[in-house]
C-alpha cells in the first residue's frame, strides 16, 4: 500500500519544511490553527465535478451554509467513542511497579507463568464472634453463624401416666406393604373370621415398587400432615393430586394361578378395613418366634399424629421471621422423636458380630459381609425383619366421657363432671366437651393452635435474645392440675 500527500504549507506562514516520513517527502500538513467552529458545506448536485469545501470561517463554495445535522456521526461509529461497560479497571503502572515480578516465558507463542507468587495471595486476618466465642478469620472466609437454638419438649401434651386412651397398639394391615420376615415388603394374607393366632403362609406376593412408592408416600402424607396411621386411603385426593397414580389402579390382589392366596380386593374396597381382615400382633410375635432365622430381627415402630406438622411449622417459621428476619434467612424448624423405635434381635454370635462396629467394618472391608447378606437373602436360615408392629400416640384424642349416652348435652355432662374427677382421675380438669359418635367425648391432649397461641410469644423473645437451650414452661397452674383448697382461691 502507498500512501501519498502532496506538499502544503501552514496557514500561519511559516517557512515550510520537508522531512522524510515513510515513502512520503514532506510530513503531513498541520490544522491546527483551523477554528474548531468549521461547517461542513454540501457541494453541488451528484455528478457536478466541484468538490466538497471546507473553510475555517464557515463560509463555502455554496451561497447558503447548511444548518449542521444532529446526528454528525454515523451509528457503525458508536462503538468507538468508548469501551464496553462491564470491562474491568486497568491496573496503574505504579501499581505494577509495587506488585511481585512475575517470571514468564513463551511458550509455542504464548506467554505463560508457572511462578508460586500467583498463588501466594496476601491474607487478612480479622476478628468476629461465632455464637457468642470470638475467633480469628480469614477475611473473606464464609462461616456460619446460630442466632439462636432452642427446643420445645412436647411429651407432656401426649404423655399422660393416668390416662392411655391415646396411645393404641396394632399390626401392619395386610393391604399395606411391609417387611414380614424378608428383605423385600410383601403384602399380609388376610385372616378369615375365627382363625387361630397362628396361620402357615401369613405372608402374601412381593409390593413392586410403584406400590411400595405410593404407600410410602400416603405415609409420608399421613406424617406430615397428622393423621392417624389406620386413615383409610380411598377417596385421599391430596395423595393423588401429587403423584400420578389414580385410585383403583393398583390392584392387590392375587397373581394369575394362585387365587385365594394373596388379598382379593382392589384399591379403594373396603374388605381390608373389616375387623377379622386384621392380622393380630401376636400371631406376627408367634410368627417370628418359630422363624429359624439367624439375622431376623422384630421392630416396633412408635408414631405421634394428631397435629398438622406442615401447617405447625410454617406458623413457627412466621413467627420467627416476625422478630426481624427476612425470609430467605436460614432457619431450621425439626419436629423430631426420640427412641423411635424398638427392635428385637436372636442372641447369637452372628448377630453380635454384625451389629459391632469395628466387626462390621473388618467384615465389609474383607468382603465377608456381601457373602453373608447372599446367603440372608436366599437361605431360609439366613432371617429377615418384621416390621409389622406399631405404637400411636395421639397428641389430641377425643375419648368419651365415663357414662355418658347419645342423649346427653354438654350442660348435663358438665354438670356431673365434678363428682366424676374422684372416680374417674384420668379425665383431666376442665375438659374440652363436645358431641361425638358415643355421646359427650372429652380433649385429651392439647390442640396445636392453643398451644402455639401459648408460646408464640416466648419463641419471639427467645429469637431476639439468642436463646440458646431447653425453653421451659413457667406457668404456674396449667389448668388441668387440681386447684390447692384454700378459701377464695
Amino acid at each position: 500500500m502507498v500512501y501519498e500527500a502532496n506538499r502544503s504549507s501552514t496557514t500561519s506562514g511559516s517557512p515550510s519544511t520537508s522531512a522524510g516520513f515513510g515513502l512520503l517527502d514532506d510530513v503531513p500538513p498541520a490544522y491546527d490553527s483551523i477554528s474548531e467552529s468549521v461547517s461542513v458545506t454540501g457541494g453541488p448536485s451528484r455528478g457536478s465535478n466541484y468538490p466538497l469545501s471546507i473553510s475555517p470561517d464557515g463560509v463555502g463554495s455554496s451561497s447558503a451554509a447548511a444548518a449542521p445535522p444532529s446526528r454528525q456521526w454515523p451509528e457503525t461509529m458508536d462503538l468507538l467513542f468508548a469501551g464496553p461497560p462491564h470491562a474491568e479497571p486497568m491496573i496503574t503502572r505504579d501499581a505494577i511497579d509495587a506488585g511481585p515480578e512475575i517470571e514468564m516465558r513463551v511458550v509455542g507463542g504464548r506467554n505463560e507463568s508457572w511462578d508460586p507468587k500467583l498463588n501466594d495471595l496476601s491474607t487478612r486476618q480479622q476478628t468476629v464472634i461465632e455464637n457468642g466465642v470470638p475467633r480469628s478469620v480469614q477475611a473473606g472466609t464464609t462461616y456460619q453463624v446460630t442466632d439462636f437454638d432452642f427446643f420445645i419438649n412436647l411429651g407432656p401434651v401426649y404423655d399422660h401416666p393416668e390416662n392411655k386412651a391415646n396411645v393404641a397398639l396394632f399390626a401392619t394391615r395386610p393391604h399395606i406393604p411391609a417387611y414380614r420376615g424378608s428383605l423385600s415388603k410383601t403384602y399380609g394374607r388376610p385372616a378369615p373370621p375365627g382363625a387361630g393366632a397362628l396361620i402357615s403362609g401369613m405372608t402374601g406376593r412381593k409390593a413392586n415398587s410403584t406400590e411400595v412408592s405410593m404407600w410410602d408416600r400416603w405415609g409420608q402424607n399421613l406424617y406430615t400432615r397428622g393423621r392417624a396411621p389406620w386413615t383409610p386411603i380411598e377417596g385421599n385426593e391430596e395423595l393423588f393430586a401429587e403423584g400420578s397414580v389414580a385410585p383403583g389402579r393398583i390392584a392387590l390382589g392375587t397373581r394369575p394361578g394362585t387365587a385365594g392366596t394373596d388379598e382379593e380386593a382392589l384399591l379403594g374396597s373396603t374388605t381390608h378395613g373389616e375387623d377379622h381382615h386384621e392380622r393380630l400382633l401376636r400371631a406376627w410375635c408367634e410368627q417370628y418366634c418359630s422363624d429359624p432365622g439367624w439375622l431376623k430381627s422384630f421392630t416396633l415402630t412408635k408414631n405421634v399424629w394428631g397435629w398438622d406438622r406442615e401447617n405447625l411449622r410454617t406458623a413457627i417459621e412466621r413467627a420467627i421471621i416476625s422478630a426481624g428476619y427476612q425470609p430467605t434467612a436460614n432457619i431450621r424448624i425439626m419436629i423430631e422423636l426420640e427412641q423411635q423405635q424398638v427392635v428385637i434381635r436372636p442372641a447369637n454370635r452372628l448377630v453380635e458380630a454384625i451389629y459391632t462396629p469395628i466387626v462390621f467394618f473388618f467384615l465389609v472391608i474383607t468382603l465377608i459381609y456381601p457373602i453373608i447378606w447372599i446367603w440372608q437373602r436366599w437361605n431360609r436360615y439366613g432371617g429377615g425383619p418384621y416390621s409389622v408392629a406399631t405404637a400411636t400416640y395421639g397428641m389430641k384424642v377425643y375419648p368419651p366421657l365415663p357414662a355418658t349416652f347419645r342423649q346427653e348435652t354438654i350442660e348435663m355432662a358438665r354438670d356431673r363432671l365434678p363428682a366424676m374427677f374422684k372416680l374417674h382421675p384420668e379425665v383431666p380438669r376442665n375438659p374440652l366437651l363436645l358431641h361425638g359418635p358415643k355421646g359427650i367425648h372429652y380433649l385429651l391432649g392439647r390442640r396445636e393452635g392453643e398451644w402455639f397461641r401459648e408460646w408464640e410469644e416466648r419463641i419471639r423473645f427467645a429469637v431476639r435474645m439468642g436463646y440458646k437451650g431447653e425453653l421451659v414452661d413457667t406457668r404456674v397452674n396449667d389448668g388441668n392440675e387440681e386447684p390447692p383448697e384454700l378459701d377464695g382461691y
